[in-house]
């Protein structure tokens, strides 16, 4: 669940509207022709080891690399994944886990349910993003960060699966502000109750994708029947591991958040997949969506659906 108010509902019960007597070959390969035009690059993060990840001390027994993605196929659309196993060379660096970069000014937020630390979970520095995605072109400055409260009652009270949850904190650093002198934050009372192993985003690697049929018929009125879903699932379309932009894989339909200052739909830009590049588990191995609003670059909210 992502937003009480969820944007249209797809046909199908999330699988597009799928009429089985659609014309075209039994095989389903005819959703490549007819997704052609909704094609889009996704980027995954590639990591490498870092001083940060030398210094986790936390978490050296358990820390290791993001295992290797499979290449795509020439079937599969590009999809910005990161690659988390580079030495960086900016501060602050885009990273999983670990220290964030704070100031007096961005603190580290505390839990208003359970007055904890919140979990450190990733940060982007815009600036070195791939000039090709979203933000890297039309929203390259500052830095965004995610924090999230694990503890179980809090999740249930504050309804963190929701955007704009009241235990979750995504929020933008503005480039101004990375780049004036600044006061250190104030130490934390106590640590915060799980530090993930760190890891430095090195580069990101595209990978094509295509949308869940749900979306590609609700948005775009492109439907799919059974066998050409079945498919597009079978060539690992919607991308399904952590990555910006590309298309959401939704998987209890799809719902986008609205924007708190506008009520525009928010885009997606990020998904974080359970257990890849940091060890949590979003519900039930279900996926996170990270969204920001078109106009509003400072309105960015966060929420998950169980798998």
């Amino acid at each position: 669940m992502i937003n009480e108010e969820p944007t249209t509902e797809g046909h199908g019960h999330g699988h597009g509207h799928g009429d089985d007597d659609d014309e075209g070959p039994s095989d389903g390969s005819q959703w490549q022709q007819k997704f052609v035009e909704l094609k889009k690059t996704a980027f995954i993060p590639v990591m490498s080891k870092s001083d940060l990840q030398v210094q986790d001390t936390n978490n050296a027994a358990t820390s290791s690399e993001t295992p290797s993605q499979a290449e795509p196929t020439s079937q599969q659309e590009a999809s910005n994944t990161p690659n988390t196993n580079a030495p960086h060379a900016e501060r602050p660096p885009s990273q999983f886990g670990g220290d964030p970069f704070l100031t007096s000014l961005f603190p580290h937020p505390i839990c208003p349910n359970c007055n904890q630390p919140l979990a450190f979970i990733f940060q982007l520095y815009l600036p070195s993003l791939p000039s090709d995605s979203f933000m890297g072109t039309e929203r390259g400055q500052g830095l965004i960060q995610m924090f999230y409260c694990t503890d179980q009652e809090c999740e249930s009270e504050c309804e963190s699966f929701f955007a704009f949850s009241a235990s979750v904190v995504v929020r933008l650093i503005p480039q101004t502000h990375l780049e004036s002198s600044f006061e250190p934050a104030p130490m934390l009372a106590t640590p915060p109750r799980e530090r993930f192993p760190a890891q430095i985003v090195a580069s990101w690697r595209p990978l094509p994708d295509y949308p869940h049929p749900e979306e590609a018929y609700s948005l775009y009125g492109v439907d799919l029947n059974t066998a050409e879903q079945e498919a597009l699932y079978e060539c690992g379309f919607p991308v399904a591991e952590s990555k910006l932009d590309g298309y959401p894989l939704w998987v209890q339909g799809m719902e986008y958040p609205h924007c708190k200052t506008c009520r525009r739909q928010m885009l997606h830009i990020f998904q974080i997949a359970s257990n890849d590049v940091v060890p949590f588990e979003w519900g039930d191995r279900g996926v996170g969506y990270v969204f920001r609003c078109p106009l509003h670059e400072d309105v960015l909210g966060f929420g998950f659906a169980c798998g």
